[in-house]
């Protein structure tokens, strides 16, 4: 059997020694002189319903106790309250005995896997509970799982009270089943990176209800374990969830198989329940993932049903492409790609909105000429499926309105045309985020990805201390006039975006991304024109009081974060001016040269050009593809 089991139940006795009770009700609390106090100890035989690792404690593992007395909320006062026992050692880790109460009565007592110090405040039954976003290691992987037993009608006897502790959360299991002729082997090697993505990890567990509630706190989570291969697929990756509903479209897993990346999306609504082991069969091969199935079963053995769910019935989920980490998918059929999808903001004379417009792809071109709207969001009605065509000489669109109601999963026959209704012989499609991947040295930074008219940039601004050949940058804190200015990277201000460059490293040619480059004014003003000049649909984030609109209609986040230029009492030396109240970017010559710094100034609605000031500017750059 293998070492980490999550399926074999433990039973490990605990035999607690006396302690003194408390009759307080504060955390953590036990009274060393309590008149109260009787002669009879508490003892405990705890069982472990399949502890996720090795299926015995740990050293360091705590548990903590609670005692009340029968048919009384778990919100009353409490005799015992949030007490540490090691079941290793079967003592209360403060090392004090404890008793229960003298007088003759019966007693409900709780306990719960991992301690926690807070415990429930008093006057309350809800306990705080969340699960490690990282849960790579055996530690986190192992505190992220919240077990808990209760025992009624106790009446003090020197007999031990039994203990049955089982799971209050949801385990997930991932196997990756082999397919298109790939071998387990093959997968193994390239060694599959998945996570959980945009899930709850935090609720309240109610010790009255035994059920969760108050769920918050999306994120995505790492798995634990190893890829193995057994029975000719690879498992060994599991996570620890908060139980929740998930919806029909969501994007419940994201996949890397040899640098292309893969998103699972549900077909039907999903719920993650208690108590219960949730096993996701994902059928992929090194370009391609097939229908996801999941089977449920009880976590503490017993078998449940099965459930068949399809990423998008050949067709792609419009609700389960999700834009925060890039405003841009790549769709394929098998390993060709074959249309584009975006989120972008379109404005002419007939149309002032965000949208989610497909474009075909031919020869890995885009045709910007034949966008089709899938969505036009805000925007309720019958308004959708209208023509996108640009011009992108002049960066200007032309739109026909569209009559129909907002696609839900979009389609392509085998001429490559959209279709919102599920032609004869669909094409079997699959939505890859497309980010900005930017590898130099030991250093991976990734990017997201705007469209705007039709100009791609980056959406946020380059965030790297290195070359493009992997050597590391100089970094400053000011520049000065009277000493000589190497290529550098400034460095002063820790909020997010923060990187600012100076003019020596702009013309280094060692600072862009392969296949990108930085704008010159042309390309500057082809932004500034399709927006109607209007740079608050460029402004995002908190700035300074007293602005105009911050819109970032966009999606080009620009972010207030200032940047570096001519002191006003020294003006031989650059400093970090205007946070909160400007971002500004490099703009370059022809040649690729520093030449001014555009910027977004919070008092006005256009741009503002900076003028270069003998190498004390340091601006930061946003990149567009090429």
């Amino acid at each position: 059997m293998e070492k980490h089991s999550l399926v074999r139940a433990c039973k490990v006795l605990i035999i607690l020694p006396y302690f003194t009770l408390c009759f307080f009700s504060c955390v953590n609390s036990v009274s060393e002189d309590n008149p109260d106090s009787g002669s009879v100890p508490i003892t405990l035989s705890t069982s472990i319903q399949t502890r996720v690792l090795d299926n015995k404690f740990e050293d360091n593992d705590l548990i903590g106790v609670f005692l009340l007395s029968s048919n009384q909320a778990f919100s009353s006062d409490r005799h015992l309250d949030n007490v540490s026992f090691s079941p290793k050692t079967g003592a209360p880790a403060s090392g004090k005995a404890v008793y229960y109460p003298k007088w003759s009565d019966t007693y409900s007592l709780y306990s719960y896997y991992p301690y926690m110090q807070n415990g429930v405040a008093p006057g309350f039954n809800k306990m705080t509970v969340s699960v490690s976003t990282d849960q790579q290691s055996d530690e986190s992987f192992s505190h992220s799982d919240f077990l808990m037993a209760k025992a009624e009608n106790i009446k003090p006897s020197n007999e031990s009270v039994s203990l049955d502790h089982r799971h209050k959360l949801s385990l997930l299991n991932i196997v990756i089943q082999p397919g298109d002729g790939t071998s387990a082997a093959e997968l193994l090697a390239l060694n599959p990176v998945v996570s959980v993505s945009n899930v709850y990890t935090q609720c309240d567990y109610d010790f009255d209800a035994g059920s969760v509630s108050n769920l918050s706190n999306k994120q995505n989570i790492t798995l634990h374990g190893n890829w193995s291969v057994s029975g000719g697929k690879l498992i060994g990756k599991s996570a620890i969830l908060i139980p929740q509903s998930i919806t029909k479209g969501t994007a419940l897993l994201d996949m890397i198989i040899d640098g292309q990346n893969f998103t699972c999306r549900l077909d039907d609504d999903f719920d993650l329940l208690s108590k219960k082991k949730n096993t996701l069969t994902i059928p992929c091969s090194k370009n391609n993932v097939g229908g996801l199935k999941i089977s449920i079963t009880d976590w503490e053995g017993g078998s449940g049903g099965t459930a068949s769910m399809d990423l998008s019935d050949k067709g792609i989920v419009v609700s389960s492409l999700i834009f925060d980490k890039s405003n841009v998918y790549t769709v394929y059929d098998g390993n060709m790609a074959v249309a584009q999808i975006c989120k972008e903001y379109l404005l002419s004379d007939n149309i002032n909105t965000a949208a989610i417009v497909a474009y075909p792809i031919s020869k890995n071109v885009t045709d910007l000429t034949k966008g089709t709207v899938l969505k036009l969001i805000g925007v309720d009605g019958n308004v959708n499926g209208g023509t996108v065509s640009w011009n992108k000489s002049t960066n200007k669109l032309t739109y026909i309105a569209g009559n129909q109601a907002a696609a839900q999963i979009v389609y392509m026959d085998n001429t490559y045309a959209f279709s919102f209704s599920k032609p004869a012989n669909p094409l079997n499609l699959s939505a890859v985020l497309d980010v900005l991947t930017d590898v130099r040295g030991d250093e991976t930074v990734k990017y997201p990805i705007v469209k705007i008219g039709t100009q791609y940039w980056m959406a946020d601004n380059l965030a790297t201390s290195k070359y493009t050949d992997g050597t590391s940058m100089i970094t400053k804190g000011q520049l000065n006039q009277n000493e000589s200015s190497p290529a550098c990277l400034i460095t002063i201000d820790t909020t997010p975006h923060s990187y600012f460059y100076n003019a020596v490293a702009v013309n280094s040619g060692k600072l862009i991304p392969s296949g990108w480059k930085m704008p010159n004014e042309s390309e500057w003003n082809l932004l500034s024109d399709y927006i109607g000049g209007s740079v608050s649909k460029l402004k995002a984030g908190t700035w300074t009081s007293g602005s105009l609109s911050v819109l970032n209609s966009t999606g080009f986040n620009g972010y207030p974060i200032g940047y570096v230029s001519p002191g006003s009492v020294d003006k031989t030396v650059g400093v970090y001016l205007n946070k909160l109240y400007a971002a500004a970017y490099w703009r370059v010559s022809s040649l690729s040269q520093a030449e001014k710094g555009v910027v977004l100034w919070n008092a006005s609605d256009s741009f503002i050009i900076n003028p270069l000031h003998d190498g004390m500017d340091g601006y930061s750059i946003r990149c567009i593809k090429q």
